[in-house]
Parts: structure tokens; C-alpha cells; sequence
């Protein structure tokens, strides 16, 4: 019987021990899962050489980088040439680069490695080996924006190689076309003959639309056969194709027109600030909301509870995804200034019957800065407005008030609107909306 209890009695203690270390090691893998879901490891970044031209001399290179987490260090992006007795090397941006490494070492072996630093040392991100030689052909060397960004044509300074000592070719041409946003390649391609000393031509009238530009060097032997030598397409600084201005100002109130870049992707935010003397007194924040897969409704945005005869600033603002680099940017877009109308009085007088209203405004404006009545019907449906009827005229002046009289037929239907309103007749901003009518 001693011996069964003592048995039983370490069963007890086994258990015991056997539980708290199911406990400790449960506890263990809780706490390194905890830890596992905390470290984020940013995205490496990638580049791509898509294309390596050797000669005896010099070689051309285009290389393509993207860094979607902004992992790369700031002014650690580099390509890197190197053999076995010398190094030599370049910065470099994200994005699409085309350069060329010269004064190299006829028929010997180089590398081309492409290196950042992610805050760990230099991390090799691509690389290839080549041979230089001698050989008969040509290169684009480079392409340089030679124009501001702010224009709506670009040019570009097209740098290029042609080593063909012995004429080998009868003719060489620079082919060039345009590939649209919705496009995958040019429509049409334009020609430039090239002469064997030209080491550069000038392309002009590029649009300034976020497009690509497509390169092929060419040249046509004696016998007619046609050689390509050298292709590359690059793409346009990419920037935000946005309208933003001003539509209505009056004394406390004031309303701007937003249309959003329809190739800008889905991930593009935007916002709009009011400030006044650099301080914040209003924000948007505006929703781009696709009408179809092409096309971005334009959008109204209004501010109100605003200080008659003061100055005020609109800033456009947006984020977005550089679809070039894959980098996120903020920018600031546009700037407008505006200054809100001296304070007016009014008075809206409606009287309806079974067919029409019969409005009359009297407005007392000392700054003179409205000289028409307006009334606008529009016709009220799910997802959209459109205008049935409008008109205007001028007021009657009567001491320090002036009036207008409008006689406005209903429409024959259930969902309508009919805005009343005052404007100037040279300032189309000027205008303010003093009454709504819905049925």
C-alpha cells in the first residue's frame, strides 16, 4: 500500500511538471509570435539592365529602378564598373536611367553591377559581364530633357554613337514615335537621317502627357538590308494632369472646381486647404470617384462660414504612387489666391401659384458688385443634374437697394431645383446663390 501512494504521489508531481512546461513553452511560441507580427520588412528594391551596348571603347547601358518602400538610402543608388584592376562608378536616380561608361580597355572583360544601401552595406540589385570590341555600328548614348517640365511640348537632346569607319552603310536613321498612356506602342514613327559625324539631334514637340518615347537607331547596308543598331524607349518626367480654379466668391462663401488625372491611378489622394494669413481654417479631403473606366467626374468644392473682404489661399495637395519609380510622393499642386466680396444685405421675395413663381430679389450691395439676377432649373435624377430652363437681367436701382423681378414656369415634372442668385456681368467668379426652390 506504501509503495502504490508513493507511486501515485510522483504521478502527481510528473503531471505537475509535465503541465508547467506545456505552459512555459505555450508561452514561448505566444511571445514569438507576437514578436514576428511586429517586424515589417520593407520590399527590396529592384533594377533591371535592359540594355547593354559594348564597343571597343565604351559601353551604353539603360538601366529601369523601382523602390516601392523607399528602402534605398538617399544618395547611395549607384552603377558600378569594374574588372580586375580598376573600378569606376556613377550615382544614379530611381527610375529609367541612360548613360554609358567611356575610356574602357579594348577586348576585355567588365561587369556592370547596379548598388545601394538599404542601411545594412552596399546590396548588389542587378548585374551583368560584356566584352568590349570593335565592331561597326551605333548607340543612343543618352536622352536629356532640355526644356522645363512646365511646358506643354517637350524636347530632348538625344545623344548618339556611330562607329563606321569603313561606310559600311549607305544611310542611318534615328526612327522616333510616341506611345500614349493607353497605347503599348507608336502609332506612327517619324524619321531623322543621321550623318556619321552627328553625335546629337534635338527632338522637339513631345508631349508633356506622362507618354513614352520610343528610340530606334537604324542603318541601311549598300545591298538594301536594314540593320537595327540600337532601340530604347524612355517615359516623360510623370506629373498630375489636374483643373483646379476658382467658380463662385461671394462675401462669406466661395466655391473651386476640382477635376482629377484619369491616368493617374486609383491610389491618387487629393486634398484642398483653405488658409488664411498661413493658417488652416478649413481642409477637404476629395474623393476621386471613376464615373467609367476612361473618364473622372469633376467635382465642386465649397467653403463656407467665411470673413467677408478677406484675403484667403486655396492649396491643392495630392499623394500618390510614381508608377516611373513606384515611390510615394506628396506634392503641392496649385496655389490659389482669392479675396472674399464686401458684405451685402437681400431680400427674396416668392410668391407660387399652381404654374409659376414669381420672385422678386432686392439687394442692397455698396460695393456694386453684382449687376444681374440670375434663376437656373435643373431637373433632379439619381446620380446626376441636367439644366431645363435659365434666365437673367439686369436690376431697377431705387435709392440705396436695387431690385429684379423673375417670372419662372414650373416644370412639368417631380424632381427639380430652381437656384436664384446674383451676379456680376464682367467678374464671372462674382456670384452668389441667395435661394433654392424644390417642390
Amino acid at each position: 500500500m506504501a509503495r502504490m501512494k508513493d507511486f501515485l504521489e510522483k504521478q502527481k508531481q510528473k503531471s505537475r511538471l509535465e503541465f508547467l512546461r506545456s505552459w512555459m513553452s505555450s508561452f514561448a511560441v505566444t511571445i514569438s509570435v507576437v514578436v514576428i507580427m511586429v517586424v515589417v520588412v520593407p520590399k527590396s528594391p529592384v533594377a533591371t539592365l535592359t540594355r547593354v551596348e559594348a564597343y571597343a571603347n565604351e559601353v551604353f547601358y539603360q538601366v529601369e529602378v523601382t523602390d516601392q518602400d523607399n528602402a534605398i538610402l538617399p544618395g547611395t543608388l549607384k552603377a558600378v564598373l569594374v574588372n580586375q584592376l580598376e573600378q569606376v562608378e556613377t550615382s544614379l536616380d530611381c527610375g529609367s536611367t541612360t548613360a554609358s561608361f567611356a575610356n574602357l580597355k579594348a577586348n576585355t572583360m567588365y561587369q556592370i553591377a547596379i548598388m545601394a544601401d538599404k542601411g545594412f552595406g552596399l546590396e548588389k540589385l542587378a548585374s551583368t559581364q560584356f566584352k568590349t570590341e570593335s565592331r561597326v555600328g551605333g548607340a543612343i548614348r543618352s536622352h536629356t530633357l532640355i526644356s522645363s517640365t512646365e511646358e506643354w511640348e517637350l524636347e530632348y537632346d538625344i545623344g548618339l554613337f556611330i562607329h563606321d569607319p569603313e561606310s559600311e552603310f549607305q544611310e542611318i536613321r534615328l526612327l522616333y514615335g510616341v506611345i500614349y498612356p493607353s497605347e503599348t506602342e507608336p502609332v506612327v514613327m517619324e524619321s531623322l537621317v543621321i550623318n556619321a559625324v552627328d553625335t546629337q539631334v534635338i527632338l522637339a514637340q513631345i508631349p508633356n502627357y506622362n507618354v513614352g518615347v520610343k528610340l530606334i537607331l537604324e542603318g541601311s547596308r549598300w545591298d538594301n538590308e536594314v540593320v537595327i543598331l540600337d532601340e530604347l524607349t524612355f517615359y516623360t518626367p510623370f506629373h498630375l494632369e489636374t483643373s483646379f480654379d476658382l467658380s463662385r466668391i461671394d462675401a462669406k462663401s466661395l466655391a473651386c472646381y476640382f477635376y482629377p488625372d484619369s491616368s493617374s491611378g486609383s491610389d491618387s489622394q487629393y486634398q484642398i486647404v483653405l488658409k488664411r494669413s498661413e493658417r488652416i481654417i478649413q481642409t477637404r479631403e476629395v474623393e476621386v470617384v471613376a464615373l467609367e473606366q476612361t473618364h473622372l467626374d469633376s467635382q465642386t468644392i465649397e467653403f463656407t462660414g467665411l470673413t467677408p473682404d478677406t484675403d484667403y489661399t486655396l492649396e491643392l495637395t495630392a499623394s500618390y504612387t510614381n508608377p516611373q519609380t513606384l515611390i510615394k510622393q506628396n506634392i503641392l499642386l496649385s496655389i490659389l489666391s482669392v479675396h472674399t466680396l464686401p458684405d451685402f444685405t437681400y431680400r427674396v421675395s416668392i410668391i407660387e401659384t399652381l404654374t409659376i413663381y414669381e420672385v422678386t430679389i432686392t439687394l442692397n450691395d455698396p460695393a456694386h458688385n453684382f449687376q444681374q439676377g440670375f434663376y437656373l432649373v435643373s431637373a433632379i435624377e439619381e446620380e446626376y443634374e441636367y439644366t431645363l430652363a435659365s434666365g437673367e437681367s439686369g436690376f431697377t436701382p431705387s435709392g440705396a437697394e436695387k431690385t429684379v423681378v423673375f417670372v419662372i414656369s414650373k416644370p412639368d415634372i417631380l424632381n427639380y431645383q430652381i437656384h436664384i442668385g446674383v451676379r456680376s456681368d464682367t467678374i464671372y467668379t462674382n456670384q452668389s446663390i441667395l435661394e433654392t426652390i424644390k417642390p
